[in-house]
Order: C-alpha cells, then structure tokens, then sequence
C-alpha cells in the first residue's frame, strides 16, 4: 500500500495533516513552523530580491626584479671582464623579436587568467562517482515520466544532467533519514523531494505512483512540485533514486 506522509524539514517528525510554511514553501511540525525557528529560507538575500552585486577580479601584474648574478670567488688573481645582458651587447631585429614574443606571452596569460570566472549557478558537486546501470535506468525511467507530462502540456522535454548532485543528496538522506532541501542548491534552481515507505515495493511502480501525485495531487504542497516539473524555461534535471528493503528517496533538481 503507498503513504505519502508529511515529513518536518527540520526534525524529520511525521506531519498529519502537512502543513507548509506560506514563505519557503516546506513542510513543518507545528514547533517548527516559525520562520526563526527553521531558520526559513526565504529570510536571504537570494529570496529577498536582493541582487548580489558582481564581484571583479583584478589582476596585478608586477615585473619580477632581476636577480643579481653572483659569482664565486677563485683564490687566485684573475683579469675581470665587463658584465653583460644574456642578451649581449647592442640591439639588434633579434633581441627586439624576442622580448616582444615574452611580452606577448605574458600579457596574454594575464587576459586568459582575467577571464576565468567560476561558475555560481552550479553547485560544487566534486567529482562524479560510479553509479550503478540499475540506478541509470531509473533516474532515465524518471526523466521519462517527466517529460510525458512535459509534452501533454506542449513544453519542450528535459535532458537528463549526469552529474551527481540529485543522486549524491538521496543517498545522504537514506543514510541520515532526513528529508530537507539541499542548502548548497543556488537560488535559480527548483528541487522536489519524495519520500515512499513500505514493504516488498517495485522502485519503477513508485517512481510512477510519486510523479504521478507530484502532477495532479500537489495541493498539500501548494502546486510547488508540479510547478518545477511544468516550469517552460528550465531545459535539463538531475535526477536521484536511492533506496534500501523499506524506504525510497526521489530527488529532482531542475536548472
């Protein structure tokens, strides 16, 4: 039999009926329900409308000083010989050509350095770790189910992203048996979260019977997971199935 339970973002207690906090849109126990007191998310810059202000990287470039050649000392009397540039005497087509090539060089690894610049709508996800093909195939199962809602509302379908944010975050919250958005999501990004407890389960007949209450029996959640599924400007999602004998955790981030 499925249950779909109301779970407590913050403690992780059992909601009946769910109640949801009418700024971030979570699931709370009724202690919990003050925004100070589950530190609401909406209380930040990023849901304030507060628009971050770019930072700019500014390169400085500094001529490194010549070493001073030094010379050991023989202790015998020798004759001196004047001191040149590894350059020699004189200036010649040569020399200039070259000092204009090390010039070049240097100012153009400036510019590239100047350039670079990370990229804060992604999460810092590290490396992507080996995942199994029956995890594969139902993240694609899932995707699909996505995007068969997609269509019936005429939007072009979603691509699945392959890193491993959605799939990383299920597993943490299967090994601590919390269920809580992941704080290191940027603001741009929509996540839905599932949880399904039962016994002797098919994990592609929950995945079903999950989307399936996310597209048409969203109410207790005010539509919000519905509303990233069918949101016409996101193109890709991160999809994470994780699971053992009696829970499964279902994790969409859509970008």
């Amino acid at each position: 039999m499925l249950f779909i339970m109301g779970i407590c973002y913050h403690c992780g207690k059992e909601v009946d009926p769910p109640v949801r906090c009418p700024h971030c849109n979570l699931t709370f126990c009724p202690e919990h329900m003050p925004q100070k007191a589950h530190n609401c998310i909406a209380l930040s810059n990023n849901l304030t409308g507060v628009t971050p202000q770019p930072v700019t990287k500014t390169i400085h470039y500094v001529e490194p000083e010549e070493e001073e050649e030094t010379y050991k000392t023989r202790p015998r009397t020798v004759k001196t010989k004047k001191r040149t540039s590894f350059l020699g005497e004189g200036i010649t087509r040569r020399k200039v050509v070259l000092v204009a090539l090390t010039l070049i060089i240097s100012l153009g690894s400036i510019l590239i350095l100047g350039q670079w610049q990370p990229d804060t709508d992604t999460p810092n996800v590290g490396p992507v770790r080996p995942i199994s093909h029956e995890t594969i195939k139902h993240q694609e199962y899932a995707l699909s189910l996505i995007n068969e809602e997609r269509v019936k509302e005429k939007l072009p379908e979603l691509t699945l992203n392959n890193n491993s944010i959605a799939q990383r975050y299920a597993e943490e919250m299967l090994r601590t048996g919390l269920l809580k958005n992941n704080p290191e999501l940027s603001a741009n990004m929509g996540e839905n979260l599932m949880y399904f407890e039962g016994d002797d389960f098919n994990v592609s007949v929950v995945l079903d019977a999950l989307i399936y209450d996310m597209v048409y029996d969203d109410a207790d959640y005010d539509w919000g997971n519905r509303d990233n599924i069918l949101y016409e400007d996101y193109t890709e999602v991160s999809i994470g199935v994780a699971y053992d004998e009696n829970n499964i955790y279902f994790v969409q981030d859509f970008s």
